[in-house]
């Protein structure tokens, strides 16, 4: 409910906004015109010192020059003074100059030749070395030193150099005077001058200690700003105090002259104005809210006493009578409320009859009804609802929804919350969140449809929500595999003649290098190659085995490890791989590892996730692998659309930083052939056969990603209940001997597969159909001892050529081997006396192994 504001309040703002309004309007333009000028004023009074200091200074500067440029003049260039009377002739500058230390003419090796006060001692000194003699030999103009401490007189000094053709003379200058116009120039009680050399030392200051000991001021930002060119009057705090500065430069020497003041006096004009200022305002208040609180007494008290009436009124005591009015409009607002009143009786007794029809609707109808108010509080709630949610309409009243109603997405368990406040930012029907899952008290999990209205009164304006939720677990779960039935059969359609062809082409690949091996010696680089090229093919073996085991659902050999080990193994071989500037985490924090299944089909997977994300970080990033246990329900396995069963799962989380997924894209990842790289980067059979890896194993895979800030993976593995370690022996070819005839529409698989079967010691008969295969095999019935037949070939497959064989001779082992058969081909043809089957790549082992068993 709105605050409302109270009338004496208003009366109150009244008064002061008619008292205060005349003078804040005129007075803060005083207060600012006036204040900001003098504060002006006051800036350029000390910046006008601070230049008249460095003026002085430049008086006192130029005086040492000119003597020192008559002493070039004189001496050098007109050779006035003679040299043997040089030092004399210096001697008398010096005595007439207080403002020289000593006076030294160098010759043009930095020899002393006249020096005064006269000192034999130091005639004859190489000053060479020497930074004043070092900075004058580069400038053909006088050049001043930094000031330093005397160790003659303990006072700062400074060396003022003039050069001449041969040599230069140098001039110490006692820089005592400087003392004087720190004690002469004083601003106020508490202002100063301060004099710092070019590199913020100071040379000049109201304390003689900070001379003495070369206090340096350059980290004041002042005196930064003074020596890279800045100058004028600005505000900065020395010392906790805050004051105003205003610097001045000396060109010749580039020293800083700095005026200083606490702002606190410079601006004591300006406070006091200022101070006059909020008097005025302060007692302009008091004395509106005296007049206000009068007014109030007179004309409040009447309205005081009707309230105090209409209250009673309010709290049902219809019999009470009002007082007589004071005013005429007191009394037709009494009035005005009676006849309120007997009108409020009329409606409440008819919205009572609206309540309780609406009650009886609301507990009839089949679906979770809930009604709020716009703070989102439970008011109404029907039976329907109080059923899922576990809780009685009395005890959620009053309660807001986001704490009665637990809503979470069916794909990334994340907590859904708001749903109140879309409604009302809507403001119109809208379905909030099919599919999503509905938390009970009790923690039952149901798959809900939901809608929300808002709730208006007659001017339009929102006051509450009305929500309606209706269980749709089991038409979800159906819809879930029907699709999911359908999405497979297409698949497996798809797959078969893909597999048909992949699997020959690797067979000759395979059955190619396997000869080549044979025949060369072991050492050799072409066997290492041919190794190679065995171990590609084997692993394109294994992804188009995936496709088919996607497509079919076919289970997998079930085998006890440790997924752990899988994932270390996967990333090991991912650290070598990938972009180095990709740093993979590994957080396996699941105290329970072991799971059934295929190694390295999982391994791959792992693998195929890693490569995606290497692939959608360019730049580098993150790649994570985490892990932890978790409990899937009855009720959520049910929703879900992978064949789950409840019990202990291991979640594994695979997270990147990258560029993510887009929502378009994100529904098709898991489809064969789709992909989003370019031509040629990409088969887009990577994450097909991870979810079907990921089906075969009992498991669950979802994905969420966010673009530009990275793509998540969340698989689920049910856990086993013990490990055992898995032995694979290799295998050895078994050697044979007699008629053997090869039935392949493939040139490359009967070239390859006619030598594998000489090497293991057969003869060999080769047709390239069944037809012919047929005729064949009348000429050579009696010699053959096996047929090795393809399924899918032209004129006559091979289960017709079987069929055909078989009334020729009823005894003759047939081997059928083929990359795609449906099992129930092959399982029809076994029970009609089928010798055995081989998928097709194979290798020499595994036919020698076959074809032994076929003919005992």
């Amino acid at each position: 409910m709105r605050k409302l504001i109270s009338l004496k309040h208003i009366l109150t703002f009244n008064f002061l906004i008619v008292a205060l309004v005349p003078l804040l309007v005129s007075g803060i333009y005083v207060y600012f015109s006036i204040s900001s000028s003098m504060e002006e004023e006051i800036r350029n009074k000390n910046q006008v010192l601070a230049e008249s200091v460095s003026r002085e200074l430049e008086g006192f500067l130029d005086t040492p020059l000119r003597l020192l440029q008559e002493v070039q003049t004189l001496y050098i260039k007109h050779n006035a003074v003679p040299k043997k009377y040089a030092d004399a002739f210096l001697n008398n500058i010096l005595h007439n100059n207080d403002i020289f230390e000593a006076i030294i003419i160098l010759d043009s090796n930095g020899i002393a030749q006249s020096l005064s006060p006269y000192d034999e001692n130091m005639m004859g000194v190489d000053f060479s070395y020497q930074k004043y003699y070092i900075k004058q030999k580069k400038s053909s103009s006088p050049q001043w030193s930094p000031t330093f401490i005397s160790s003659k007189s303990g006072s700062t000094t400074l060396t003022l150099t003039v050069p001449f053709d041969d040599g230069m003379i140098v001039g110490m200058l006692n820089l005592n005077y400087l003392k004087t116009i720190s004690e002469k120039v004083r601003i106020g009680n508490f202002g100063y001058v301060t004099i710092c050399d070019s590199d913020g030392t100071i040379i000049a200051y109201i304390n003689q200690k900070a001379v003495e000991e070369r206090l340096n001021i350059k980290n004041l930002r002042i005196i930064r700003d003074g020596m890279t060119g800045i100058h004028g009057t600005s505000q900065y705090r020395f010392q906790d105090i805050e004051k105003i500065g205003s610097v001045a430069i000396v060109p010749q020497t580039g020293w800083l002259v700095m005026i200083t003041q606490p702002v606190k006096e410079a601006f004591a004009p300006v406070y006091r104005i200022q101070l006059i200022f909020w008097w005025a305002v302060l007692t302009t208040v008091i004395f509106a809210v005296l007049v206000s609180l009068i007014s109030q007494k007179i004309t409040l008290y009447p309205l005081k006493k009707l309230t105090e009436d209409t209250k009673r009124i309010a709290s049902g005591d219809s019999s009470f009578t009002l007082q007589p009015p004071t005013y005429t409009e007191m009394f037709i607002l009494e009035d005005s409320f009676l006849k309120m009143l007997a009108t409020l009786e009329l409606r409440e007794n008819a919205l009572r009859e609206s309540e309780d029809k609406l009650q009886i609707t609301l507990n009839s109808i089949g679906e979770a009804v809930i009604s709020t108010d716009v703070e989102g509080r439970i008011e109404i709630m029907n039976p329907v609802a109080e059923q899922l949610t576990g809780l009685k309409a009395e005890s959620a009243a009053g309660l807001t929804f986001d704490t009665v109603f637990k809503f979470v997405n069916q794909s990334t368990q994340q907590e859904i919350t708001g749903l109140i406040a879309k409604v009302i930012e809507e403001n119109k029907v809208i379905a909030l969140s099919d599919g999503c899952v509905m938390i009970s008290r009790d923690g039952t999990e149901r798959i809900v449809a939901s809608s929300g209205a808002p709730i208006c009164d007659g001017k339009g304006k929102i006051v509450g929500v009305v929500l309606v939720f209706r269980d749709i677990t089991e038409h979800t779960i159906m819809e879930t595999k029907i699709r999911q039935a359908e999405k497979m059969k297409s698949i497996g359609q798809l797959a078969g003649g893909v597999a048909h062809d992949f699997n020959n082409m690797l067979g000759g690949i395979m059955g190619a290098c396997e000869l080549l091996q044979i025949n060369l010696p072991d050492n050799s680089r072409a066997a290492k190659y041919t190794s190679i090229i065995l171990e590609s093919a084997a692993r394109a073996t294994s992804l188009a085995g995936k496709l088919l085991a996607f497509s079919r659902r076919q289970m997998v050999e079930a085998i006890p490890f440790d997924i752990h080990n899988v994932i270390r193994e996967a990333a090991s071989l991912l650290e070598n791989t990938i972009d180095k500037r990709i740093k993979i985490n590994l957080v396996l924090s699941a105290k329970a590892s072991i799971v059934e299944g295929d190694h390295a089909q999982l391994q791959n997977v792992f693998l195929n996730l890693g490569i995606n994300s290497w692939h959608a970080m360019p730049d580098g990033g993150i790649l994570s692998y985490k892990t932890k246990l978790i409990g899937l329900t009855d009720a959520y396995c049910k929703a879900s659309a992978f064949n789950l069963q409840p019990g202990e799962y291991i979640e594994i989380e695979v997270r990147d930083s990258g560029s993510g997924i887009s929502p378009k894209d994100i529904q098709h990842i898991f489809e064969p052939f789709y992909t989003t790289k370019e031509q040629g980067k990409g088969t887009g059979l990577g994450l097909a056969a991870a979810y079907g890896t990921v089906q075969q194993h009992k498991g669950a895979i979802t994905v969420y990603s966010e673009v530009g800030k990275g793509t998540c993976f969340h698989l689920l593995f049910p856990l086993a209940k013990t490990a055992a370690p898995v032995d694979k022996h290799k295998e050895i070819s078994i050697r044979g001997e007699g008629l053997i005839l090869l039935v392949d529409d493939e040139s490359v698989m009967r070239e390859t597969g006619k030598a594998l079967l000489e090497e293991l010691g057969y003869n060999v008969l080769l047709a390239e159909n069944g037809r012919l295969a047929v005729e064949t095999f009348k000429k050579h019935m009696k010699e053959i001892r096996l047929v090795i037949l393809d399924m899918i070939m032209p004129e006559m497959n091979g289960r017709d050529c079987f069929h055909a064989l078989r009334e020729i001779r009823a005894d003759i082992p047939v081997i059928l081997a083929s990359g795609f058969t449906r099992n129930e081909d092959l399982a029809d043809l076994l029970k009609q006396g089928l010798s055995g089957f081989i998928q097709k790549p194979f290798r020499s082992a595994e036919l020698s192994r076959v074809i032994s068993d076929a003919i005992k």
